[in-house]
């Protein structure tokens, strides 16, 4: 690392843990693996005890388990966030529930390892948390110290006061494109000029530092690594350096993948697998959000639902198989969407039933957009099967008075009329 200032002589540290685990097995069993290289090693056996042991012992590295009795140990976790902020936090869990990787996210903790821990990850994460810790610690490091520790660590690394760049490890240099500080500082300040603009993410025209070194919460950094092109996602940690009072070390964890997994969390909460549409969790979500936007504006504006159903879809179960009707249903949702406008929600209600929410769309406007739905399924010519499909249309508007069920319930009871009259026809109530 190359360093503009100078530093004191390095005061050497131990690295404190407290391990958070109500199984009396696993805990003994990593207690014992742990205790080889990292002797000072207290433990807890919920959430609540694991609390209580880093107020009073203020441990450099938590380690905990997630389902806990009396505290769980994402309640933990933020509790000790508030205490805190920058208190590395490492969660372990068998993954059941895919909430817990999101509020793991939110939470702001370092890093997620999933159970069975493997051993070798679990001690890898701990030497990487270590080295950054101790140059924490380290307040006043020689010059050539500080090389040897930081460019033996992958962590992004730097020395700034949030505008100009100070020292900058191998790992910095490397990402933005450049062999040395001094060439960096000839074409750039700062390294926030390497942050791509994006909402939900630190920007660099902002003040940065103050926003990293202050926030309880979990910020996030997108920067492109200039050596191969792809944009990195990063979650910054800054720590003052006592005697300089704007200089802060600044290291950047990489946590692109547990992005990308949390966005395909998300899309899985969201998106029905099959057809790729909204599932109906969402879809309420959505209507919700729109009802609460008419009451928000007292009036002045309106929408309809549509609910659809594939005409005698059992048949083509009964007839070409499952297979054939989950293709069936997938193109049929094709043209279904290729049918309404771009504002249109479109969400799979349940089995061969979709719903259409038609915002600013009165009963007359969703009557034909309903009709225009219903002529595109009539006249397509779907894929693998020897007869002509239809759909059925039942419509409602929204009234005052509302809700989730009984908007949702006058348009299954269109659509029953519907069914009624013979399919392939659209009623409205």
């Amino acid at each position: 690392m190359e360093l503009i200032e100078d530093f004191f002589a390095p005061a050497e540290g131990r690295l404190s843990i407290l391990y958070v685990e109500d199984s009396y097995v696993n805990r003994e069993y990593t207690l014992k693996i742990l205790e080889q290289r990292f002797p000072d090693i207290i433990t807890a056996e919920d959430g609540q005890q694991g609390l209580e042991l880093f107020e009073k012992h203020r441990p450099d590295i938590v380690i905990t388990d997630v389902r806990m009795p009396v505290m769980d140990g994402i309640t933990m976790a933020g509790k000790i966030k508030e205490i805190q902020h920058d208190a590395p936090i490492i969660i372990t869990s068998a993954f059941g529930d895919r909430e817990v990787l999101m509020e793991s996210i939110r939470t702001g903790v370092t890093r997620f390892i999933m159970k069975p821990i493997h051993m070798q990850e679990l001690l890898a994460t701990l030497d990487e948390l270590r080295t950054v810790i101790l140059l924490r610690r380290r307040l006043a490091l020689q010059q050539s110290f500080i090389e040897t520790v930081l460019d033996s660590q992958n962590l992004i690394t730097i020395l700034t006061d949030g505008e100009s760049l100070s020292g900058a490890n191998r790992a910095a240099l490397r990402f933005t494109g450049f062999e040395t500080l001094a060439a960096f500082r000839a074409k750039h300040k700062c390294i926030c000029e390497f942050f791509v603009e994006e909402e939900g993410f630190v920007s660099g025209k902002s003040d940065w530092l103050q926003a990293t070194s202050t926030s309880n919460v979990a910020l996030r950094v997108k920067m492109q690594d200039v050596a191969d092109g792809t944009t990195r996602i990063f979650s910054p940690h800054a720590s003052l350096v006592p005697g300089f009072e704007h200089r802060y070390i600044v290291s950047f964890f990489d946590i692109t993948e547990l992005e990308l997994q949390r966005q395909e969390l998300e899309k899985l909460a969201t998106i029905d697998p099959l057809t790729g549409v909204y599932n109906r969790h969402h879809f309420n979500t959505i209507l919700q959000f729109n009802i609460q936007k008419i009451h928000r504006y007292n009036g002045g504006h309106t929408f309809s639902i549509l609910m659809l159903d594939l005409d005698l879809f059992k048949s083509i179960n009964d007839t070409y198989g499952h297979l054939m009707g989950d293709e069936i249903l997938k193109e049929f949702t094709e043209k279904v969407q290729s049918s309404i406008r771009k504002s249109d929600f479109l969400a799979r209600w349940g089995g061969e039933e979709f719903v259409i929410l038609a915002p600013e769309a009165d009963l007359k406007q969703a009557m034909l957009l309903g009709e225009k739905v219903r002529e595109v399924v009539a006249s397509h010519v779907f894929q693998g099967i020897d007869r002509p499909l239809t759909t059925s249309v039942g419509i409602t508007q929204f009234q005052m008075n509302d809700t989730i069920n009984s908007i949702m319930d006058r348009a299954d009871r269109a659509l029953y009329e519907a069914k009624k009259a013979g399919r392939n026809c659209v009623r409205s109530e």
